[in-house]
């Protein structure tokens, strides 16, 4: 009898299963195409329970009656109402996907929105607008037939101000973004 004979067997250097490794990959591929797919499905085919939840995500109470899609990359939002303070008749929102990934928007038109100066400048001022930010940016900005309801005090009725009536009101290149604790939200006007 030798040495060898008693010995049990070296182990045998551990190698890579590639089949496995195959395997593992391609489901994980599928599970993400699936989900993909999934989710540009139910963005195409069901805009407004998508804008649903996107609006649910703002600190106001907000509801939207229609959403459609005008083309690929163009959608429409029918009566837009973000808490008491705003309203639209139709917000038109271009993008691509690669803006969108940015968080870019290539257009937003809105057409016949009216801002309550009273009951924005107590939303802006609640601990709710604190939350968070929108940090887009607006290609270009179109605002039609719009207005600007001022309040005139308890004794006074609102003051409407008309935007865009005959020519619509176009900013360029609009950051939005989280407002600053130490800085006013209101615009300041000032001639140089």
């Amino acid at each position: 009898m030798t040495d060898s004979e008693g010995d049990p067997p070296a182990p045998s250097p551990r190698r890579c299963n590639w089949h496995r490794v195959r395997i593992y990959g391609w489901s994980v591929l599928i599970v993400l195409a699936l989900w993909t797919f999934g989710a540009a499905y139910a963005f195409r085919h069901e805009p407004t329970r998508v804008a649903h939840r996107i609006l649910a995500q703002l600190p106001y109470p907000s509801s939207v009656r229609q959403v459609r899609w005008l083309d690929a990359s163009t959608l429409q939002l029918n009566d837009v109402k973000i808490g008491d303070f705003f309203y639209a008749d139709s917000i038109v929102i271009s993008a691509s996907l690669g803006d969108l990934l940015r968080r870019h928007f290539r257009d937003v038109t809105i057409t016949g929105p009216q801002l309550f100066m009273g009951a924005f400048d107590k939303a802006m001022s609640g601990a709710n607008s604190q939350q968070g930010g929108f940090p887009w940016t607006i290609n270009k900005l179109t605002i039609r037939r719009g207005t600007l309801l001022i309040d005139g005090g308890p004794d006074f009725p609102n003051i409407p101000v008309r935007i865009g009536g005959r020519r619509p009101v176009i900013i360029n290149y609009l950051k939005l973004q989280r407002p600053d604790a130490s800085k006013s939200w209101r615009p300041s006007f000032r001639c140089p």
